[in-house]
């Protein structure tokens, strides 16, 4: 809710409005404990609230869905993915035109929004990802939100948190899609490499893309249970 005005879609304004929330939710539920999920730019807004120890202490685990902690490498991480398995699924004979479009393209015109384009139809060319889901005609982005997230991409794609990492010490749940070309995997490993947490479990989406909650909804909905109970 709110005004769609540029000003207001930066990553500090998000991550106040996200501590109002949380202060909130104390409030309302006292007691109670509270697990911090970033899926997607999530994990950008994240990391930035965990940036302050005063917030840290809020939280009790926080469970990471396909994040980017890095925006700074991620046309470049998209880019390569997506060459890697072109060439994969090219070497295996499956779908060769397309996937010779995808490599053209990107050769063409490498940038954010040619890799951003394919990042996401690829999974449909992909027999291994059973589910196949549509950003463009299963669920619809709203005015607003398209708007902040083009005023967002500015400031992400300058941004590096991974050093934030080295003081989160609470439980992580990190869940990532395979196929996923829209937020590398190289962010999962980057995240691993540096979080201070000794209590971390990754579990991987062998038949997910991006929305792995989309993808593998039943995988997901057990892993967030499974973690969130143990606490």
């Amino acid at each position: 809710m709110g005004p769609d005005n540029k000003k207001y879609y930066t990553i500090a304004q998000y991550v106040d409005d996200a501590d109002k929330v949380v202060d909130q939710l104390k409030k309302e539920y006292p007691g109670k404990k509270i697990v911090l999920l970033g899926h997607s730019w999530g994990g950008m807004l994240s990391s930035s609230y965990l940036k302050d120890a005063a917030r840290r202490d809020k939280i009790t685990a926080w469970i990471y869905a396909a994040g980017l902690q890095n925006g700074t490498t991620m046309q470049e991480t998209t880019i390569a993915d997506l060459n890697t398995e072109a060439d994969a699924r090219i070497a295996a004979d499956q779908n060769i035109n397309e996937w010779e479009i995808v490599k053209n393209e990107l050769s063409e015109n490498p940038s954010l929004a040619t890799a951003n384009k394919f990042a996401y139809s690829v999974t449909n060319m992909i027999p291994e990802v059973l589910i196949k889901v549509s950003n463009t005609t299963d669920f619809k982005f709203t005015t607003r939100a398209i708007s902040s997230n083009a005023a967002l991409f500015e400031e992400i794609t300058k941004t590096n948190n991974n050093p934030v990492l080295k003081n989160v010490t609470m439980p992580c749940l990190i869940l990532w899609g395979k196929y996923d070309f829209a937020v590398s995997k190289t962010y999962e490993k980057e995240f691993l490499a540096n979080i201070a947490s000794k209590n971390v479990t990754a579990i991987d989406f062998n038949a997910s893309g991006h929305y792995m909650m989309f993808h593998e909804p039943e995988l997901f909905a057990k892993s967030v249970i499974n973690f969130t109970t143990a606490l």
